[in-house]
């Protein structure tokens, strides 16, 4: 749907989701839930400044249990598009994609389709260089950063 308010629309009658919960009650929800605190982020601009920063815990968690799941023999590493409408600054463009606009994700992922692994492209602080390995820009650094999570 267009917007989270159309699913209590009455025309539209999406009764999954309003009668769980009043749409007010979710708004607030929305409004109120926070991962990490604004209190300690580190201002854009200064060393250390992380896009991710709100959803960091979100993500970890996340990664952290799919780096739980046994692997299967072949994977690949691709790039991947989450579209999006919204307004963000890790927003990317592509015009060869299907969906041009959206965040851009780095997946692990097996022959399955299952994703193992995942990296969220957040701009030029995302060349994460691991020691010992070489500055071989975004792309490649993240597929040797995301090959370290399984071994041979």
């Amino acid at each position: 749907l267009s917007s989270t308010r159309s699913y209590w629309n009455l025309n539209l009658n999406h009764r999954l989701v309003s009668e769980v919960m009043p749409c007010n009650r979710w708004e607030d929800i929305k409004r109120f839930l926070h991962f990490n605190s604004n209190i300690d982020m580190i201002p854009s601009g200064n060393p250390g400044h992380d896009k991710l920063y709100k959803i960091r815990p979100l993500l970890n968690k996340l990664r952290e249990r799919l780096l739980k799941v046994p692997k299967e023999e072949y994977f690949a590493i691709d790039e991947q598009i989450i579209p999006t409408k919204a307004r963000s600054s890790l927003k990317q463009y592509n015009p060869k994609k299907l969906h041009k606009w959206g965040y851009i994700a780095f997946v692990l992922s097996g022959v399955s389709g299952f994703s193992y692994d995942y990296e969220i492209y957040a701009g030029s602080e995302s060349n994460v260089i691991l020691d010992g390995n070489p500055d071989l820009g975004v792309s490649c650094s993240t597929c040797t950063n995301n090959t370290k999570t399984f071994s041979m």
